[in-house]
């Protein structure tokens, strides 16, 4: 677990390098000084959704005895076969940035890619990714009154998305003992 751990940590790293250097360009940053229009969430449901994507990507494969393959770029998992990502970050600041329609749009760009890459949780995961995109817009339009979003709703959204993933997992993996199994494994590097 702990080799998983670090390695989810590195990568994740280098999407938020890329992240901040994407906030440095003043396109980017004009896309969310705008007000709200059907363009403006097209964009942003687009960017998050390639975040997410890209978060996949730098997933990490977990066969199913549970040792991990360490390759940057993945092709579609066989069915015994499972990832551990950090795909669900760029949906959840979708969410909490642009609300329920960014939220969700950049939920089901994700949830359509892990359901294509596959695997045995392929299915569960793309389910995942639009009802987490549309809690973190729920949490927007229920709990934020400005555009600044608070640490502490940060840190929930963030903890919570991993738990929503990790009982779809449960719910909808058939091998129930290798879900278990699974879950026990990627739950905490994923958090």
């Amino acid at each position: 677990m702990e080799n998983l751990t670090l390695l989810l940590v590195e990568r994740m790293g280098i999407l938020l390098l890329l992240t901040f250097v994407l906030t440095r360009i003043s396109l980017f940053r004009q896309l969310f000084d705008q007000e709200y229009s059907l363009k403006r969430t097209v964009y942003s449901s687009l960017l998050f959704g390639a975040f997410g994507i890209l978060g996949t990507y730098a997933g990490i494969v977990v066969q199913d005895d549970f040792t991990i393959t360490s390759s940057f770029w993945l092709t579609p998992l066989q069915m015994h076969e499972a990832i551990a990502h950090s795909a669900l970050v760029g949906v959840v600041i979708g969410g909490l940035t642009g609300g329920l329609s960014v939220g969700l749009g950049a939920g089901i760009l994700t949830g359509l890619h892990l359901y294509y890459i596959g695997g045995y949780t392929g299915f569960a995961s793309g389910l995942a990714a639009p009802i987490i995109g549309l809690l973190a817009g729920l949490v927007t339009r229920l709990f934020l009154r400005d555009k600044v979003v608070p640490p502490a709703i940060g840190f929930f959204c963030g903890v919570f998305a991993p738990i929503v993933l990790m009982g779809s997992i449960l719910i909808f993996v058939r091998q129930e003992e290798t879900a278990i199994l699974l879950v026990n494994t990627i739950a905490v590097p994923m958090m």
